[in-house]
């Protein structure tokens, strides 16, 4: 009734899990191609989403549209300008700081605009509006043409 166990050589071992291994293959290879996506998937929404917050940031928004009335950045990249879609950068609304980084393109090159924003009295207002464009040796500062136009418009 009882039986005697013998003790497992290793080559008995080797043979179980290789004919283990042997027939679950394809099972695994599925397993772990699924595991894959599943980890790329996240990473890809993690990323939309965090761009889809700086995109809708009112920090964003401001860059965007100062750089869109910029006749120096017209004429560097020419009409229409293209966003990019991976906008980066960081909004801290806590201690009233921002940096928006923003890719751009028009029909003469393209670049990025770097911006460095504060938020005094409630809204935000630029402090640093920088174009650099691709092969470019020097920057192109965007905010010295704005100021001088709302002090135009202040007159």
């Amino acid at each position: 009734m009882w039986r005697e166990s013998r003790p497992i050589t290793d080559s008995q071992a080797q043979a179980s899990f290789t004919s283990w291994l042997g027939s679950r293959w394809k099972t695994m290879a599925l397993a772990l191609i699924v595991l894959f996506a599943l980890v790329w998937l996240t990473v890809v929404l993690v990323v939309t989403w965090a761009a889809a917050q700086m995109r809708s940031s009112d920090a964003t928004k401001l860059t965007i549209a100062t750089a869109e009335t910029s006749p120096a950045l017209t004429e560097t990249l020419g009409h229409p300008l293209k966003i990019g879609a991976l906008i980066s950068g960081y909004v801290s609304a806590s201690d009233g700081k921002a940096l928006v980084i923003v890719p751009v393109s028009g029909p003469h090159g393209n670049g990025v605009l770097y911006a460095e924003l504060r938020r005094q009295t409630g809204a935000w207002q630029l402090k640093s509006l920088i174009f650099r464009g691709d092969g470019a040796t020097a920057n192109l500062d965007l905010l010295p043409v704005q100021k001088q136009n709302s002090k135009e418009l202040s007159r």
